[in-house]
């Protein structure tokens, strides 16, 4: 966890604190220089996004919308991780992808975001203002589910002077 760079992109990413314990890829996370109100506000967000997924997770399995495979199992509270990418100015053309997992929340960017129709089609993803998230269903949930569910591919276009940011919350 910590900086990663891929080309001019730059991501930060946080996990939940204290599950290093007897598990394998696990640790502190590494902070980089920031004040305590830029560090309590990322910290917020990731608890909130960590609540609204478990809640999520726990109302399909209430419902009965997920295969034996669940039943019985506890998925709230596992791995999940938060991560900040920093776009360039310029063109970005990330490929289309489904993400690992169970769910992605994430506060849709006003441009870039695009996600594939069922007739193969991509539409750009409306903004989330607000308190809005965007959830996206991810592979872990179309199993888990006998694709009853089925992942949100998605891809991110842009030709932009603008500075791209985003931050999805990887719910697994």
């Amino acid at each position: 966890r910590g900086f990663e760079t891929a080309g001019e992109r730059l991501a930060f990413e946080i996990g939940r604190e204290g599950l290093s314990e007897g598990r394998q890829l696990y640790g502190p996370n590494r902070w980089p220089e920031c004040d305590s109100s830029t560090r309590s506000t990322i910290e917020r967000h990731y608890d909130r996004c960590t609540s609204i997924g478990d809640r999520l997770l726990a109302l399909l399995i209430q419902a009965g919308r997920l295969g034996p495979e669940v039943e019985g199992r506890e998925v709230t509270g596992g791995p999940a991780h938060l991560r900040l990418w920093r776009y360039p100015r310029g063109h970005i053309d990330l490929p289309p992808h489904a993400d690992h997992g169970f769910l992605t929340l994430l506060v849709a960017p006003d441009v870039g975001l695009e996600v594939q129709a069922a007739d193969g089609s991509f539409f750009s993803a409306p903004p989330a203002g607000g308190e809005e998230l965007l959830v996206n269903v991810a592979r872990l949930l179309a199993y888990a589910s006998g694709d009853a569910y089925l992942p949100a591919v998605h891809r991110v276009r842009s030709d932009s002077d603008v500075e791209r940011f985003s931050a999805p919350f990887f719910h697994a």
